[in-house]
């Protein structure tokens, strides 16, 4: 699904313009951005967390090359899903399967 499609079902579910739900995901995006540079942690209950990790340098090697280059520490952004989502997504798998085996045994 791309952004233009998360849009457009933010705006059929809530009849909110497709313009502004473009907004919406722009803020959304500042706020989150805004507070993992702030706090280093963004926590929203049932949907998703984001949390920003220190990667340590390591030695890596550089296929092009064939010469071994030192990489610098750099941060990255951990996301964990919520555990609503995971159900929902477990649920759906599971009716996906026994519509699965359903269809086999007849």
């Amino acid at each position: 699904m791309k952004r233009h499609e998360v849009m457009q079902g933010v705006s059929d579910i809530t009849g909110i313009p497709t313009f502004d739900c473009d907004a919406f995901v722009d803020v959304l995006q500042k706020v989150i951005t805004d507070g993992l540079i702030k706090d280093g942690k963004v926590v929203i209950r049932g949907f998703m967390s984001f949390e920003v990790q220190q990667r340590e340098s390591y030695v890596g090697y550089n296929p092009i090359t064939k010469e071994r280059e030192q990489f610098t520490p750099l941060k990255t952004i951990r996301c964990k899903v919520g555990t609503p989502m995971k159900d929902a997504i477990n649920d759906a798998q599971k009716d996906a399967t026994n519509d699965a085996q359903g269809e086999t045994q007849e």
